[in-house]
């Protein structure tokens, strides 16, 4: 199976981040989005990872 890196919505409102690989160290996250806080659910790997993901949602 194959799919692009970054986020997709899945749902109303609601998105995984994916990466491609599936690898040792990478990883995957969703996002609910809400008017004004939107739950970020699990993180990426480390920091780096994490920053990018969210910058992506902005």
């Amino acid at each position: 199976m194959s799919y692009d890196k970054g986020p997709t919505e899945v749902a109303d409102g609601v998105f995984a981040y994916l990466q491609p690989d599936g690898g040792w160290g990478w990883s995957n996250a969703g996002l609910v989005a809400g008017d004004g806080r939107s739950p970020l659910v699990d993180t990426l790997f480390d920091l780096c990872r994490t920053m990018a993901e969210l910058k992506q949602r902005e």
